[in-house]
């Protein structure tokens, strides 16, 4: 069940509005939250109907009472939004969500970088990566996409076999600069030639 809230509209002094002006204006809601969906916040609604207010105010002083109000104070309504919503800060009031909205938006997210071990990955991922040189970076980047030596060799005008040797002398380096043995080096028994 949706709450209903009440406004209480005031001029510049403070005053509140002449009632047939704030009748006027309050009986718009309904037709301003269908055209303006976005715009959900009570006292940024407030501020545009006391704005409106203010405007036919003004409008009546000038030139005396409006013969179709309901439809002036529409216009200027709609005008004071429309105003507000050129305004860069008002992109920012619209696409910030209340803490309520934020929780409830963040749990129903799916991860977009996985779980904590898939982000740790990349992290390490990256942190190697930056360890290699531009070109062994880009025969392993080439490789961990589908690349063949061949398609990597054309893109950098060398040999396929000079790319898988690169490749090679790339993952000796890693392993070395890791601390990781290689497969080669160890026995069937799992031991490494040096134990």
């Amino acid at each position: 069940m949706k709450r209903r809230h009440r406004f209480m509209l005031v001029d510049d002094a403070g005053n509140p509005l002449s009632p047939h002006i704030a009748e006027a204006l309050v009986s718009l809601v309904p037709r301003f939250h269908r055209e303006f969906p976005l715009i959900r916040d009570h006292s940024l609604l407030t501020n545009f109907l006391e704005e409106a207010g203010r405007r036919i105010v003004k409008r009546e002083r000038r030139s005396g009472p409006i013969e179709h109000l309901h439809g002036y104070a529409w216009v200027t309504l709609r005008s004071v939004a429309k105003s507000w919503l050129r305004l860069g800060s008002s992109r920012v009031a619209l696409n910030t969500l209340t803490s309520e909205e934020s929780t409830t938006t963040l749990n129903a997210m799916a991860a977009s970088n996985g779980g904590p071990e898939q982000i740790e990955r990349s992290i390490l991922r990256r942190q190697v990566l930056g360890l290699l040189s531009r070109e062994e970076r880009l025969v392993c980047l080439r490789r961990e996409l589908g690349f063949s030596s061949r398609e990597t060799a054309q893109l950098l005008g060398t040999s396929p076999g000079a790319v898988d040797t690169l490749l090679s002398r790339t993952k000796a380096k890693l392993r070395r600069l890791l601390g990781v043995q290689s497969r080669d080096a160890r026995h069937p028994d799992g031991k490494a030639d040096d134990e």
